[in-house]
C-alpha cells in the first residue's frame, strides 16, 4: 500500500513553501441548534480580544516568511464573524497576502459582509433551515459571490 505524502484542502495552495493554519478561535456562537454539540457554541471557550488574534498573526507572519514560507488561514469556532473587532482581524490577515476562509452560519447583515467581504478569500457558509431565514443567505450569498470562493453546508438532522 502506499504511504500519504501530504493532505490539500480545497482552500490550500499547491505550493510546497504555503503552511495552512486552522485557527480555532474561540467557541461562542449566535445560534443553539439542537444538532449542534455544545462544545461548538456554548462559550467556555470565549473570544479573546481582537489585538491577541493581530499580534499572533504578525508573530506567525513575521516568523513564517523568514523561512520563506506563506501562510493559508482557516478561521472556525463557534461563529467567528460576530467577535468583537473581526473586520480588523481579517483585515491584518490580508495586509501579509495570506488567504483566509473563514467558517461561519453567515447570519451577519449583508452591509456587513458588504465591507469584510474585501479581505476574505473563501467562505464556508453553514444554512441552518431550521432556523435561519432562507432569503438572507441568498443575499449574502449574492453580496460576495464576485470577490470570494464559497461552499456551502446545509447543517440539520437526519430522519
Amino acid at each position: 500500500m502506499a504511504n500519504l505524502l501530504s493532505v490539500r484542502g480545497p482552500h490550500s495552495r499547491s505550493t510546497n513553501n504555503s503552511l495552512r493554519v486552522q485557527w480555532n478561535m474561540g467557541n461562542p456562537c449566535n445560534y443553539e441548534c439542537s444538532y449542534c454539540p455544545p462544545i461548538l457554541h456554548d462559550g467556555s471557550k470565549p473570544w479573546f480580544k481582537s489585538q491577541v488574534y493581530i499580534d499572533t498573526i504578525e508573530r506567525l507572519n513575521t516568523h513564517y516568511t523568514a523561512l520563506n514560507k506563506v501562510l493559508d488561514y482557516e478561521l472556525i469556532g463557534g461563529e467567528v464573524t460576530v467577535i468583537p473587532g473581526f473586520e480588523d482581524i481579517i483585515r491584518k490577515i490580508s495586509e501579509y497576502n495570506t488567504h483566509n476562509v473563514v467558517f461561519t452560519n453567515g447570519s451577519r447583515t449583508v452591509k456587513w459582509w458588504s465591507k469584510a467581504k474585501h479581505y476574505m478569500d473563501g467562505v464556508v457558509l453553514t444554512f441552518h433551515p431550521d432556523s435561519q431565514d432562507k432569503q438572507h443567505i441568498i443575499d449574502v450569498i449574492n453580496e460576495i459571490k464576485d470577490h470570494v470562493t464559497i461552499d456551502i453546508n446545509i447543517a440539520g438532522i437526519g430522519g
